[in-house]
Order: C-alpha cells, then sequence, then structure tokens
C-alpha cells in the first residue's frame, strides 16, 4: 500500500493529517479525511502564589550582543490535553554533586525562586537532563533558572535524544550560544533574562504535531558576570 497524505494547519486548529489518499494492490484507491485538533493557549501554572514574582530590573553590567528585547509573549498554542510530562520523572546531570540544592528539584513542579528552590552547579557549561520514561511528542519545553535576582545566562542549549547518553537522533530545539563557545555549534537564539515568566522553547516543528522524544536536556553555562548556574524548574509539554 502507497500513501499520499496532506497536512494543513487552520487558524485555532491543527489537522493530523487533513487528507490521505492510500492505493493498494490492484490500484484501489482509498481516501480519509482526520479530524481537526482544537488548540488552546498552554498554561504554565505561573499564578501569583506559583512563582516569586518581586523580579528587579534589569542588570546595569555586561549585556551580550543577542541580547533580546523583552516584550509581552504571545499566547503559545498547543492541541488541548497537552501536559507537562516532567513532573516526577527521572532527573540527572552532569555533576556528581551539586553546590547545593538537588537535581531532582528540577521537575518538582515548584517553580519559586527563593533560597531553597533551585539547585546550583559549579562553574563550567553543564547539563540537567529529563527521562520521561518513553516516548512522548513534545511541544514545549518551559526553563525557569534563578530569577529572583534577574540574570543573563550564557550558552543555554536545549536537546532531545532517543538514548540517555546522547548518541542516537540527537536534535537542537535551541541554542543561543552566539560565538560556539561552549563546543556544541554556533546557535542562532537569542540571549534572555531570566524572570518568573520563564524561557519558552517551541518544540511543535514544521506541521505543529511536536516533536518525537524520550530524553531532554538542558544545558546552562554561567551567567554573563560569572553568576552561578542555578536551575529553579523544567517543564516539558507534550502526549
Amino acid at each position: 500500500m502507497i500513501c499520499w497524505i496532506a497536512a494543513d494547519r487552520v487558524k485555532g486548529h491543527l489537522r493530523f493529517p487533513v487528507f490521505a489518499v492510500c492505493m493498494m494492490a490492484g490500484g484501489v484507491l482509498l481516501a480519509a479525511s482526520a479530524q481537526v485538533r482544537k488548540t488552546v493557549a498552554l498554561d504554565l501554572g505561573i499564578g501569583v502564589d506559583a512563582v516569586t514574582r518581586a523580579t528587579p530590573g534589569n542588570p546595569k553590567g555586561l549585556k551580550p550582543p543577542h541580547l533580546r528585547k523583552e516584550v509581552k509573549r504571545k499566547p503559545f498554542m498547543v492541541p488541548r490535553g497537552v501536559r507537562n510530562l516532567a513532573l516526577y520523572k527521572r532527573a540527572t546531570s552532569s555533576v556528581k554533586e551539586s553546590v547545593t540544592g538537588d537535581v531532582d528539584q528540577v521537575n518538582d513542579g515548584i517553580k519559586k525562586s527563593g533560597e531553597f528552590d533551585y539547585v546550583e552547579f559549579a562553574g563550567g557549561h553543564h547539563w540537567i537532563q529529563v527521562d520521561l520514561g518513553a516516548v512522548h511528542r513534545i511541544h514545549a519545553v518551559a526553563i525557569w533558572h534563578f530569577y529572583k535576582n534577574a540574570t543573563i545566562y550564557n550558552d543555554v542549549i536545549v536537546q532531545t535524544a532517543d538514548d540517555t547518553a546522547f548518541t542516537r537522533n540527537v536534535r537542537t530545539l535551541f541554542n543561543n550560544d552566539h560565538d560556539n563557545s561552549a563546543g556544541m555549534g554556533q546557535g542562532k537564539d537569542t540571549a534572555f533574562y531570566t524572570r518568573w515568566w520563564g524561557e519558552l522553547v517551541d518544540a511543535r516543528g514544521p506541521e505543529s504535531d511536536g516533536s518525537p522524544a524520550r530524553y531532554v536536556r538542558v544545558y546552562t553555562a554561567d551567567g554573563v558576570e560569572g553568576e552561578a548556574i542555578r536551575f529553579v524548574e523544567v517543564e516539558i509539554y507534550g502526549e
């Protein structure tokens, strides 16, 4: 059987796919249309009680050339039913021992930026990794670095892979290492201030049907003024 599949997108909805035509042995044609999937704005759960809202103004020190101008984020549309798959899943890191906190704090559901609400790593370029337990279609990765004091972290890179060692089917969703200082390739994404609303990485893909992944890594280097690497929370939204 040979099939031709057409995909489409309409305002506020996704089609997965819109129309399929299949030719069976003997030249028999079969046709089928798919259901339209309703999309909704992704809710990151950042209400007043969920985050630390008292974020100071912008730092007055160093600012990298690729720093993003802050504007209000538009609603991020995903299929209805998308949820945070990372919550309480197995989390690991590139360091044997953290400076403070534990790595499992990165997906414990707590997004506050208080004194004990983060895991801190010594200087360098380190990662945290979440094993989703099985392959899922992910639509977004939301990252909260320490934000009580707004910081610009260097070399933030988000990747997915099919194996825990990141040797098979490695895909880069986000890379703001503009000068390849991490040695993982020059990135085209922008640097950003850490804020209570988090950094949202788009994983929907060209057809807006999500990216298949089991393992997700978030790399981060020191802040632009030498601030320690501090992860507050990572959420992975998918189905």
